[in-house]
């Protein structure tokens, strides 16, 4: 097999994810749309993503921009909204942002699992992307890890040749490096 182990470059994305946890809603008094902002390296893989990891130690800021509120750690808010202008509500521990509830970004599996929510882990950073990262079983160890032992659904929805089975409404048939385009221009037209 030829270049099976070349270099390939990644693409790093955050991702917003509506939380629906209205006693959080409530208790923070937040009434616009409230989202989970989760960065990964393989964009491709958030249409089966079963859940969030987050840091149980870390403390996240609740931050609004225009009509919307972000979550986010808080060592990392300033990198993620450069250019922005937000203003900081409040610091939120990591361990009262536990089981927080979300919207999937794609309703695929919605009939298989539908209680998306953060779970804690020990593999999320804040010295990059947002203190918030998808764990996806299918795809990579430690995301198999913390599938098993949250009990979450682990979804294959890819082929043999790496393209997107036909459940994936947005790009079947798609190898998933080439279907990221795909998956991030749909993302972007949602808001």
């Amino acid at each position: 097999m030829d270049n099976s182990n070349a270099d390939r470059e990644d693409t790093a994305i955050t991702m917003k994810f509506k939380v629906i946890d209205q006693p959080f809603l409530e208790k923070h008094e937040i009434k616009e749309p409230c989202y989970l902002l989760a960065w990964t390296t393989t964009p491709w893989s958030s249409v089966s993503t079963m859940g969030l990891a987050i840091g149980e130690k870390f403390t996240y800021q609740l931050v609004r921009a225009g009509q919307e509120y972000y979550l986010a750690a808080k060592n990392r808010v300033e990198a993620i909204m450069v250019g922005r202008e937000y203003e900081v509500v409040k610091d939120i521990l990591g361990k009262d942002i536990l089981g927080l509830r979300y919207e999937h970004l794609f309703d695929y599996y919605n009939d298989k699992f539908n209680d998306f929510k953060t779970y804690p882990t020990d593999y999320v950073s804040e010295q990059d992307g947002t203190g918030i990262v998808t764990i996806n079983g299918a795809f990579g160890e430690v995301d198999m890890d913390s599938s098993k032992k949250h009990g979450l659904l682990i979804i294959v929805n890819i082929d043999e040749e790496g393209k997107f089975t036909s459940e994936v409404k947005v790009c079947p048939g798609v190898y998933v490096k080439e279907a990221e385009k795909l998956i991030i221009d749909e993302l972007l037209a949602r808001n």
